[in-house]
């Protein structure tokens, strides 16, 4: 029964991080899906304002690749949607749709080929939208599943892109379906495209095949399930060698073959796991997907490798075990059970490993949580931003007198004081391509990193508090009109030495204090709401920093139709698209996610007691029975109770102790996770006290005087 029971946990545990980790990552995995299984995408990266064109021109270039060769084509974007909790992602795609998408579920019994006669289909994952098909890879079961907000995606024909494709969409993701890939076809894509290479050499325009996409986020997902599982399987191999020991060594001896005494001592819980093991499996497609169509086999196709490792695990498993028991003469199998030594020291080599496997996801959530309470902190102590509205602009045909103009337009609005203006370049991200080709072999990394920075006029400080480094509260007053400013942390200044240095002589630095205030980062582009820690603020009347992909954020506390001028007036001066977003919704929303990151860390914390639970009973188990008439004869002897079981209450605590040790370093940076490790280390040695204390009062009162009498 215990070990039927290890198993349920061992396997759910496993399953538990993998259907998180994939359900995070469901879009990317499954973005090969809205096409025919047999065709090969290609990748293409394109934000047409970098090189002086708008939208308009890539949908027409777009199109006339698709007429003249003949390939079918996908463009896709992304909306954020901050009042209805969800991120929007939009397909519009070309050529013979009712064969590209083949992977969707017919609604009301209608065939799909019938839905394709006219370009007014719609197709969606959002079962809210009323779409003509679901996508069976993130369908209505994927959204019932789970309270948090999803990834809405979307797909209409190319032909109604002018009318639904959203104001907000900016960077730009081309896809380009062939047969199979080839160099030729590489070349044809690089060359028609090249017009929007808007760096020198392809470091800014790449063609990435589907594969080069998708493999590392995979693996990543399959190790810790996998590693989980490995544990697991050692653990159900140990107990049954510790429960049957004596008997395999006197069958090993009457001559019974491995294969015998495997059949007959280890193919039950084999089995047993077994089974569990395919159930959860097919449990967890059926949470996840209702169709049973192609998410469950890509489900199945990537545990490949998982369950390889767990097959390979039970034959290591069984070969050891053999390997432990032919080593042993006839009579030390005869006089007891097994050494213990070797087993014992597994067991919390084990333990510790299975300590940071099952901490490491909880890791991720208080990171989350301590990234989106800081936003929610900042809006809640600042009314005034609390209450405005972020309005993002974003150019789509800027060309170099438009970029002077537009910048100078921004900059009166912010010396006005009508608005607030904050430019965030929180990261840069470069691509490095490894050059074994032109086209493919790309590798994401970052070359160089920008200091998160925000530009900022006086004004700006009526809405964020900021302190300096002695602790004195910076208001407008404080600083000159007629003088420019860098707000900086001391030790940050050091360390960013180079990238401040051009701006030193025009400008006064001032130090403040850490983590002094936190401001909303500009979801527009890719970073999501939250917090950035320590940023450089630029303070100063003369503009002079350009504005990435011309979109900004603008906060905004004025009235109504303040706000409506300053809309009209940019709208009709610039070929520009804004979007208003009130701060409120966004602190609503952080709230929410916040909620649910509590929520899960809760329910992973639990896991974690409850399968360290069962590990430390295991190993003393396997400690009281390897040494049992030591322990017996000490006992009558009177020898206290810490002499009698040291080494198994120094091992038990040296491997949770050598755990945290390992984590408490990897989470050095960050004192929220510190203290939530150094409060689950004492929770974790509270429990194993108390386990060791009950599992040997158990023992000593009803097997000690068993043992004396030579019953064992």
């Amino acid at each position: 029964m215990f070990t039927i029971l290890l198993a349920i946990l061992i396997t759910t545990s496993s399953f538990q991080v993998f259907n998180y980790e994939y359900q995070v990552e469901l879009g990317i995995l499954g973005a090969d899906q809205i096409h025919r299984e047999h065709l090969k995408p290609y990748y293409i990266n394109i934000t047409p304002s970098e090189v002086n064109r708008s939208i308009d021109d890539l949908i027409e270039d777009v199109r006339t690749f698709s007429e003249r060769y003949k390939y079918n084509v996908a463009i896709t974007t992304s909306e954020d949607d901050y009042s209805n909790q969800e991120n929007g992602y939009f397909y519009f795609i070309s050529g013979n749709e009712s064969n590209l998408l083949s992977h969707i579920i017919v609604k009301e019994g209608r065939l799909k080929e019938s839905f394709f006669i006219n370009d007014d289909w719609v197709i969606s994952n959002n079962h809210l939208k009323k779409p003509s098909y679901l996508i069976d890879y993130l369908d209505n079961r994927f959204y019932d599943f789970d309270s948090t907000y999803k990834d809405s995606i979307s797909i209409y024909p190319l032909s109604k892109i002018e009318e639904y494709y959203p104001s907000s969409g900016i960077q730009t993701l081309v896809t380009i379906f062939v047969d199979e890939y080839s160099t030729q076809i590489q070349e044809i894509i690089f060359d028609y495209f090249q017009v929007y290479n808007y760096m020198n050499g392809p470091s800014g325009f790449f063609v990435a095949e589907l594969g080069q996409m998708n493999n590392v986020s995979v693996d990543r997902e399959l190790q810790p399930a996998t590693v989980v599982a490995v544990i697991g399987v050692l653990m159900l191999m140990v107990l049954t060698v510790l429960k049957n020991g004596k008997e395999i060594g006197i069958r090993y001896l009457q001559g019974q073959s491995t294969i015998q005494i495997i059949k007959k001592l280890f193919l039950k819980d084999i089995i047993g796991l077994s089974i569990l093991f395919v159930f959860t499996i097919f449990c967890t497609a059926f949470v996840i997907s209702d169709s049973y169509g192609t998410l469950l086999f890509k489900f199945l196709v990537k545990l490949i490798p998982f369950v390889l490792i767990y097959v390979f695990s039970i034959l290591g498993c069984l070969f050891i075990t053999y390997f432990l028991v032919v080593k042993r003469t006839s009579n030390e199998i005869l006089k007891s059970s097994m050494s213990i030594v070797a087993i014992y020291v597994l067991t919390l080599i084990l333990k510790g490993l299975s300590i940071v496997i099952l901490l490491i996801p909880i890791f991720t959530r208080i990171q989350s949580i301590e990234y989106k309470q800081g936003h929610i902190n900042s809006l809640t102590e600042n009314p005034m931003v609390l209450n405005s509205k972020r309005i993002a602009y974003a150019s789509k045909s800027p060309v170099d007198k438009d970029y002077k103009d537009y910048e100078k337009a921004l900059f009166e609005l912010v010396s006005q004081n009508d608005i607030a203006y904050a430019n965030h370049d929180a990261y840069d991200f470069y691509l490095t391509v490894l050059k074994h080709d032109q086209y493919k072999n790309i590798e994401l990394s970052m070359d160089e990193y920008v200091p998160p920075s925000v530009h900022i006029n006086n004004a700006y400080l009526d809405y964020v508090s900021i302190t300096d480094e002695t602790n004195r509260m910076l208001n407008p007053k404080m600083l000159s009109k007629d003088k420019n400013y860098i707000l900086v942390y001391k030790e940050r200044a050091n360390t960013y030495y180079t990238y401040l240095e051009p701006y030193m002589s025009n400008y006064e630095i001032l130090y403040i204090q850490p983590n002094s205030t936190y401001v909303s980062a500009n979801r527009t582009i890719a970073i999501p709401s939250g917090t950035i820690n320590d940023p450089i603020y630029f303070v100063d009347n003369v503009y002079s920093r350009g504005i990435d992909n011309f979109t900004v954020s603008l906060l905004y506390n004025g009235e109504t139709n303040s706000l409506t001028n300053i809309l009209e007036r940019m709208d009709q001066d610039y070929d520009a698209s804004y979007k208003v977003v009130k701060s409120r919704d966004v602190y609503e929303l952080s709230i929410f996610e916040v909620k649910n990151d509590y929520l899960v860390c809760l329910q992973l914390i639990g896991l974690y007691f409850l399968i360290l639970l069962i590990i430390n009973y295991t190993s003393i188990k396997i400690y009281v029975d390897g040494y049992s008439k030591k322990i017996a004869i000490r006992y009558l002897n009177g020898t206290n109770y810490y002499n009698r079981y040291a080494v198994l209450i120094n091992g038990s605590v040296f491997s949770t102790i050598a755990a945290f040790t390992y984590l408490l370093y990897q989470a050095s940076g960050d004192k929220a996770i510190a203290a939530v490790l150094l409060g689950i280390l004492i929770a974790t040695l509270m429990l194993e006290w108390i386990t060791i204390k009950v599992s040997i009062r158990k023992y000593e009162s009803t097997e000690v005087s068993t043992i004396l009498k030579g019953d064992d």
